[in-house]
């Protein structure tokens, strides 16, 4: 059964190479590595027989957050660990009294979009090329305290 723990050192490769397949620009298990060190980031990992499945993380300032990743491996696509994730995240969040979440998702994600308005996330801006100086960032918020 798949649970959903905190992101540990021992997770930090697997997590490097869900970036690889899912990203186009990835971060290196070096920079997944010291937002352990880091303060305000939040990293979780829906975790089943020692694999991580998928992940994700935030930055917490004050009563708002930023979510800066979440990616499920290609082949656990579909099974609901990015909604479980995220469901779990936010009631982690509202726990410890963040009012405000935002988040950027490339405008060609429509499976990531579609997820994000499911959890009440409303459109607020768009990065125009983003993404390799290509795609449009839409910028998501959401209000927790509604």
């Amino acid at each position: 059964m798949p649970e959903i723990v905190k992101m540990n050192a021992a997770h930090v490769a697997e997590i490097a190479e869900i970036e690889k397949v899912s990203f186009k620009t990835p971060w290196s298990a070096q920079m997944i590595a010291d937002e352990l060190k880091n303060p305000l980031a939040h990293y979780f990992v829906v975790e089943k027989d020692a694999q991580v499945l998928a992940y994700m993380g935030y930055y917490r300032i004050l009563d708002e957050a930023h979510i800066t990743n979440i990616a499920v491996k290609p082949d656990e696509k579909r099974k609901g660990y990015g909604k479980a994730l995220l469901s779990f995240v936010l009631d982690e969040m509202k726990d410890v009294g963040v009012s405000k979440v935002t988040l950027e998702v490339n405008e060609k994600n429509v499976a990531a979009i579609s997820l994000y308005e499911s959890f009440g996330f409303r459109p607020a801006g768009r990065r125009k090329k983003y993404y390799e100086g290509v795609d449009d960032a839409l910028i998501y918020w959401l209000n927790t305290g509604e």
